[in-house]
């Protein structure tokens, strides 16, 4: 059950393609972390094509969006985000278990109007940090900073300024994002967007900040890292930095 603020302040956007399973994951995790009074919560849903999507009709309070074609997780993500009524967006992947007290600081932090965007701390199931932010190289590949390290080492547990929020838990205030116009479709289907509209924020003289107090559990999945993707990033990570570049020398 999810709770169906009339004015929401925040609005949690969960895209899903398929993996319904991880979707309603999700969404329990996100039910028992508390903390939603004024929160809506939508799932978009990219055109999925296996049995039993219907079921998330059948969440109590969820706000189910559906596309009828497959548009890929950026157009699917500037389409929820046009539908969000909250002043906070937080978009959220459906491989995303959230601990309880998560959410608030995401929020607290976009009250200091120099803070752009948000990243939480995020970790691997068996407890490992995943990633305290993310940062771009001067090759174009991006890294996740703490990548495998202990999360309570104390330099994982302060806040401060990283290159971008990944998206699988970046929060923004709505009238940023609407401000640069979305994630960026150059940068479709997906991968990349996220950087680009956190470097975007930036020239726009904004902070992207960590935010250790807000923890999350990520299920990085295997097709993730294959060198095929792998290498489609770094593509699009130097389309990145050359489109950065002319933005510079204007």
């Amino acid at each position: 059950v999810l709770p169906t603020p009339e004015q929401p302040k925040i609005s949690l956007i969960i895209p899903a393609f398929n993996n319904l399973r991880f979707t309603l994951e999700c969404l329990q995790a996100v039910s028992e972390a508390s903390g939603l009074d004024k929160a809506e919560v939508l799932v978009i849903d990219d055109a999925s094509t296996e049995p039993g999507v219907e079921t998330l009709e059948q969440v109590t309070g969820l706000r189910v969006i559906r596309n009828a074609e497959n548009l890929g997780f950026i157009r699917t993500c500037n389409r929820a985000a046009a539908e969000a009524r909250g002043e906070i967006l937080v978009f959220l992947n459906n491989d995303v278990q959230v601990r309880k007290g998560w959410l608030a600081p995401l929020a607290a932090a976009l009250d200091d109007p120099a803070i752009g965007a948000v990243a939480p701390k995020m970790l691997f199931p068996d407890g490992r940090l995943q990633e305290a932010g993310a940062r771009i190289n001067l090759d174009g590949s991006s890294e996740m900073i703490g990548l495998f390290q202990d999360p309570d080492l104390p330099r994982w547990n302060v806040r401060r300024e990283v290159d971008y929020a990944s998206g699988a838990c970046l929060a923004v205030r709505r009238a940023d994002f609407q401000a640069l116009g979305g994630f960026d479709l150059i940068y479709a289907p997906a991968y990349c967007e996220d950087a680009d509209l956190c470097f975007r924020l930036r020239e726009r003289g904004l902070k992207i900040i960590y935010e250790p107090a807000a923890e999350i559990i990520h299920h990085l999945r295997s097709e993730e890292h294959t060198s095929e993707l792998q290498s489609r990033r770094k593509l699009v990570c130097r389309l990145l930095l050359e489109k950065t570049k002319q933005h510079t020398q204007r």
